[in-house]
C-alpha cells in the first residue's frame, strides 16, 4: 500500500502509517497509551513483530503539521523510545524537519 494518498488529518496519517507497517508483516495499533518511568505516554503508532520467538517493538510519531518538526521533538521522542524499550522509533512528517533536527548526532539517529 505504499501510497500516494495525502492524509487529510493526523488520524489519517496515523492509520496510513499503521497500515503500511501491517502490510510489511508487523502488528500495528494507533493511539496506544503506555506507562513509562516518567508517566503515561500516548503513542501515535505502536508496531510489534515476532522473529524467531523474540518480539521487536517500534514506535512512530506522526506529525501532520504544516510546519517543520523542530529538534526538541526529536529529543523528546528519543527519550520515549528509550523509556518504553522500543527497538526503533520513526517520526513521519508531512512538512519535513527544521535544520536543527538534522543535527542530532549520528549515533543518536540510529536509535530513532
Amino acid at each position: 500500500m505504499i501510497t500516494e494518498a495525502v492524509p487529510n488529518t493526523w488520524q489519517d496519517l496515523q492509520e496510513q502509517t499503521a497500515q503500511i507497517l501491517r502490510e510489511c508483516g508487523w502488528s500495528a495499533e494507533t493511539e496506544v497509551t503506555v506507562a513509562t518511568v516518567r508517566g503515561q505516554v500516548e503513542l501515535d503508532v505502536l508496531a510489534t513483530e515476532t522473529v524467531q520467538g523474540r518480539e521487536y517493538k517500534a514506535i512512530v510519531e506522526c506529525k501532520n503539521w504544516a510546519s517543520r518538526v523542530p529538534q526538541a521533538v526529536i529529543h523528546s521522542f528519543r527519550t520515549v523510545v528509550g523509556d518504553i524499550g522500543a527497538h526503533s522509533g520513526y517520526i513521519v512528517s508531512r512538512a519535513g524537519f527544521q535544520a536543527g533536527a538534522y543535527q542530532v548526532r549520528p549515533e543518536q539517529r540510529r536509535s530513532i
